[in-house]
């Protein structure tokens, strides 16, 4: 086979572009019919590789421009036989499937045709026999009345009126009384027979009646249930009021609040904690039981208020036992007003040692305009004032004094910041606090370590300023402690000091206010690090600057660059 092949930047001619065209041609057509060949030849042929892929006939139906070979042809109508044949397989198969379906379908129908029949026959059947039964039943109650119609008339009734169909109306039976009552005494024996009048049908009730009933079956099972909850409430607060009452010990000394004159009112003590738990168990018993609803049953009603009545009485019991105790106390602290309060009272929490006069240094100008009044070297002393009687004290609650009444108070004592958080004492032997003895005075030693404790006076005026510039100082007190406290703590703004928790709260307080200004002195500290840190890196700096400038004045040959040295 004779093959052109083109040479680089070589240009064909029309001549020779046809006859390559031709040779290709041929080629293509020998390669087929080898192909071809040696697929007729062989003994099992393989259709998988043949060169047209395609169907020879488009989908128009048209004949492509190759020729069709006749074996190609052959297997071609082999294959649209073959796919005739499966569709009518498939065809038949659905037929079969909905054959099959219909009989199913006619086949349920008359079993359901069946069923229905069999059924109106027992129905029918049941039917009869219960004519049946209720024909014996008429016949039966006929009985005695045919009995007494022989005794009577001599004859039976007559033959028109069957057992089945004998029925006898009101008027009647009127007339059949009174033709026996009319009729003369005859020699019949009067024996009652055993007759039984025939029982008339009970009326069908109406809607309106079944509504009635169904309601009151309704309100009867409600009650009932509302009845069991109520007892079941009930019987838990029975238990618990027994045995609160039982486990409950009343103390044989309690602490009243000095403060109520007119009645006796408990104070929050430790030592009364049972009692008050007491009075607290008993009002949430009497809450419950408001709880608990009767739904109108008169026994749940006697019950509740019953059991209301008994707490009602534990409480008015201790009631009059507590007013007992404190009108006793009341007694003895008129006759003897210089008696000690109970160990367990509030008061005694606080020692009493005998008072130390002292005298705060007084602030200067200076020192109040320029640091503020808490800070961490503020000294501070706690001063615990016992509460004594109220018979005992004559307070002036007009006072502008700033006057301690609770347990214990923090005071913090103005001035400029001293060098170490000390308190400046000084025993005054001439001067004396009102109503307590003079000789007894401190270490001071031990007021420099410890808390300051001392009692007040207990003079007409319980203050515990005994100079002037004692009183400019608790006044100035007093006022830088509202400035803070209103800044620090703008919730509790216009709160008095009087009616805080001075034991707790205050402390508190300024606890935390010695925390924030150790926080602001951290921050402030921080803030100066970092240049301090630059400070020393320009130091580092200058220093490396002046060994370069010895290093090229030791080395004049470095003189091709330039080097500024520091001052």
């Amino acid at each position: 086979m004779q093959v052109i092949t083109p040479q680089p930047h070589y240009h064909q001619s029309p001549s020779n572009r046809h006859m390559r065209s031709s040779l290709d041609q041929k080629a293509t057509r020998d390669a087929y019919a080898a192909q071809l060949a040696s697929e007729l030849l062989s003994p099992c042929p393989n259709y998988n590789n043949d060169c047209y892929a395609s169907p020879m006939y488009n989908s128009r139906g048209r004949q492509l421009h190759y020729v069709e070979s006749p074996f190609q042809r052959q297997v071609r109508m082999q294959y649209i036989q073959e796919q005739q044949e499966a569709r009518e397989r498939e065809f038949a198969r659905r037929q079969q499937l909905e054959n099959a379906r219909i009989a199913e379908y006619k086949a349920q129908r008359e079993r359901a045709a069946l069923q229905k029949q069999r059924l109106a026959e027992a129905r029918r059947r049941d039917f009869e026999r219960y004519m049946q039964q209720q024909g014996s039943h008429t016949r039966r109650d006929t009985r005695a009345l045919d009995e007494a119609f022989d005794s009577v008339f001599g004859s039976p009734p007559k033959a028109s009126q069957s057992v089945c169909q004998f029925s006898i109306s009101r008027s009647s039976e009127c007339s059949c009384d009174a033709t026996l009552k009319a009729m003369p005494e005859s020699p019949v024996d009067e024996t009652p027979a055993n007759f039984h009048a025939p029982k008339p049908a009970k009326p069908e009730p109406t809607l309106q009646q079944r509504v009635e009933a169904a309601s009151k079956i309704q309100a009867f099972v409600r009650a009932a249930l509302a009845r069991k909850r109520a007892v079941a409430a009930l019987a838990p607060i029975q238990a618990s009021f027994e045995s609160i009452t039982s486990s409950f010990v009343c103390p044989d000394v309690l602490d009243f609040n000095p403060k109520s004159t007119s009645s006796a009112k408990l104070s929050y003590t430790p030592n009364n904690t049972s009692v008050h738990a007491y009075e607290d168990s008993l009002m949430r018993l009497l809450s419950k039981l408001d709880a608990v609803h009767s739904g109108g049953d008169k026994r749940i009603r006697t019950a509740r208020k019953s059991l209301a009545k008994k707490i009602e009485k534990a409480l008015a019991e201790f009631d009059a036992k507590k007013e007992a105790m404190w009108r006793k106390q009341v007694d003895a602290a008129k006759q003897n007003p210089r008696q000690e309060l109970p160990a367990s009272s509030p008061c005694s929490r606080a020692p009493l040692p005998t008072p130390e006069t002292f005298k705060p240094r007084s602030p200067s100008p200076k020192s109040k305009e320029e640091s503020p009044f808490f800070s961490t070297r503020t000294p501070r002393v706690a001063l615990e004032t016992p509460t004594p009687p109220p018979d005992t004290l004559n307070l002036k609650p007009e006072s502008p004094r700033f006057i301690p009444d609770e347990d214990s108070l923090l005071v913090p004592i103005p001035g400029s910041k001293p060098d170490s958080p000390t308190l400046e004492t000084s025993s005054m032997a001439d001067s004396t606090v009102p109503g307590t003895p003079s000789s007894s005075i401190l270490d001071s030693s031990v007021i420099n370590s410890t808390p300051l404790t001392f009692t007040p006076s207990l003079a007409d005026d319980a203050s515990i300023i005994a100079s002037p510039e004692d009183e400019e100082d608790a006044i100035f007190v007093e006022k830088e402690f509202e400035k803070e406290f209103e800044k620090e703590f703008p919730p509790f703004k216009g709160v008095e000091a009087d009616y805080l928790d001075l034991d707790g709260e205050l402390a508190s307080i300024l606890e935390s206010l010695k925390n924030n200004d150790e926080r602001r002195k951290e921050r402030k500290e921080k803030k100066k690090k970092p240049k301090e840190d630059l400070d020393a890196v320009t130091r580092a700096a200058d220093a490396l600057l002046r060994h370069l400038g010895v290093f090229l004045e030791a080395h004049p040959e470095s003189d091709d660059y330039e080097f500024v040295t520091a001052p």
